[in-house]
């Protein structure tokens, strides 16, 4: 009789525990298996491949901040900056390389750039255009103007922020 009660607070834990836990909702998994191309930009491109989207390309290598000492460099590039069919409604894009490798992009639109009637809509159209799960409360944070919708892939994560319409952004990190 004392085993048994001494045994019920520890039945009783584990069973709540395994109650909240068959409550929680999974994370909608990543069907993909590289980071997708965004306005032409790629993870792990070369500086050369990603030279070749500007319009002039004669002073991209001046652009880049100094190297780090773990490789990496950064550089912004204004959307007129870039060939006429990936500048669309992007007000800039900056990219980090490590390596001389693209690791990280954020494109960022101008205010008012797509036909986006909202966070939520913005969302579901990007995820649908780079094959993502769909936006939903587990994966989607935020309110009141200032959102993000952020997908944990096998190598890379992409995140989706919309801050009242100003200046969506659109950023794949490896």
């Amino acid at each position: 009789m004392k085993l048994l009660r001494s045994l019920m607070p520890v039945v009783i834990l584990l069973t709540s525990a395994a109650y909240a836990f068959a409550q929680k909702q999974p994370q909608p998994t990543c069907p993909l298996k590289q980071a997708p191309e965004f306005n032409g930009f790629q993870i792990g491109m070369a500086m050369p491949e990603v030279k070749d989207k500007l319009a002039d390309t004669s002073l991209f290598d001046s652009k880049f901040s100094t190297g780090s000492k773990t490789g990496a460099q950064a550089v912004r590039i204004s959307g007129t900056e870039l060939k006429d069919e990936y500048a669309e409604g992007v007000d800039d894009v900056n990219l980090t390389f490590v390596d001389k490798r693209l690791a990280v992009i954020r494109l960022t639109y101008h205010s008012g750039a797509g036909n986006w009637l909202g966070a939520q809509d913005f969302f579901k159209q990007l995820s649908a255009k780079m094959g993502l799960p769909p936006p939903s409360s587990s994966n989607s944070t935020g309110g009141r103007g200032g959102e993000k919708y952020r997908v944990d892939c096998m190598g890379f994560n992409v995140t989706l922020a919309y801050s009242f319409g100003v200046s969506p952004s659109v950023t794949i990190a490896d």
